[in-house]
């Protein structure tokens, strides 16, 4: 008997020790749920907090379709106007969470623990204004002596910093944000010179800081004035926030695809949320080429609608510059037109409240007619 239990324990022992290394090989991979889960649609927004001296909070939105409904505050106290998402916390390898740098001191990158935000690294000197993360890659925009580096994390404990692309001295600076997408590519708005002229290009660069595609942007409007600082990859569309100064399409979410290898605008969204500094997604998807145009481009857009001094046309995709819109009264009279290659905001604040016909004409045919309502 006794030397069956011995025989016995001989067998079981390595089993309980097998069953253990693997039990502890398979507990390395469990992670616990993220400080800030990553739902669909889900997007935020870093704001100016009033009560705060150079803090701001982050409140949560959903974009469904072209409605956004707004979930609330999910974090305050955030040190900076900048905002990051990485899926992975590079600090303790727990879930995503959000980042922030504070530019106004020392350009201390922080992460946020789920009550309050702690040192995360230095990416050492410079001026660090913006972060975009994904996984568990994080990087920053560095606008020091008129150039714009952008740098990426290369471990997880936010120290290491390695440089990845160099635009130069004033000839190509990366304006206030960028962001990646779901393959770790970084996309950003190129321009000569942010600060007064009108950013140019789309661009796209890859890990090593290999420019793997440009888009020309067509936009009449100064960057810095009009887009505070934001831009976001939300599944598989980019996403820029035109702000409450931006001429034609203020406090706008503007969404844009690339179609048979051309970056075409969407609908305009209204996103009226105030101070809006920096917004970032977690649902990035990829950005690439599709040869079907959306339906939704295909149609002819009011926006604002009801309006009372001014509104814009969005018009259908390939439009033809020499289409022509006109707007008719409820008599059948027209009281505007102008050349769709001529698109401009139209100023209605000397009409008559009531409801206005917009007609886009090909040909001199009615191709599409929108109601507007002018308040």
């Amino acid at each position: 008997m006794k030397y069956f239990a011995i025989v016995l324990f001989a067998i079981l022992i390595p089993l309980v020790c097998k069953a253990q290394v693997e039990l502890n090989s398979h507990s390395t991979n469990i992670q616990t749920p993220p400080i800030i889960p990553c739902n669909p649609n889900t997007f935020w927004a870093v704001h100016y907090d009033p009560n705060g001296a150079f803090t701001a909070n982050i409140s949560e939105f959903t974009l469904t379709n072209s409605t956004i409904s707004y979930n609330g505050i999910v974090a305050t106290g955030c040190p900076g106007m900048s905002l990051a998402y990485a899926n992975y916390n590079l600090a303790i390898g727990n879930g995503g969470t959000f980042y922030s740098i504070d530019y106004i001191q020392n350009h201390q990158i922080f992460m946020y623990d789920g009550s309050s935000w702690m040192p995360f690294g230095n990416p050492g000197p410079g001026n660090y204004h913006v972060l975009a993360g994904f996984g568990n890659k994080l990087a920053a925009i560095d606008f020091w002596q008129n150039t714009s580096e952008l740098k990426l994390v290369i471990d997880y404990n936010g120290i290491q910093f390695d440089t990845i692309y160099n635009s130069g001295n004033d000839t190509s600076i990366a304006t206030q944000s960028f962001t990646y997408d779901s393959n770790f590519n970084i996309w950003f708005i190129n321009g000569p010179d942010p600060w007064g002229t009108p950013a140019s290009t789309l661009c796209k660069i890859d890990t090593a800081g290999n420019i793997k595609a440009e888009y020309p942007l067509s936009l009449n409007s100064q960057y810095f004035s009009a887009l505070t600082g934001c831009l976001f990859i939300s599944n598989n569309t980019l996403y820029v926030y035109f702000g409450a100064n931006h001429p034609t399409y203020p406090s706008t979410l503007m969404p844009f695809n690339i179609i048979n290898d051309s970056l075409e605008m969407g609908t305009p969204i209204p996103f009226t949320f105030p101070d809006v500094y920096d917004i970032k997604s977690c649902n990035q998807g990829t950005l690439t080429s599709i040869s079907e145009v959306p339906e939704s481009l295909k149609e002819l857009s009011v926006y604002p609608n009801p309006v009372r001094d001014q509104f814009m046309l969005h018009l259908p995709y390939r439009t033809s510059p020499e289409a022509t819109v006109q707007v008719f009264n409820l008599q059948g009279e027209i009281i505007y037109s102008q050349k769709a290659g001529e698109q401009s905001p139209i100023n209605c604040s000397s009409w008559r409240r009531g409801i206005y016909f917009v007609s886009l004409l090909e040909k001199g045919k009615a191709r599409i007619t929108k109601k507007v309502v002018v308040m």
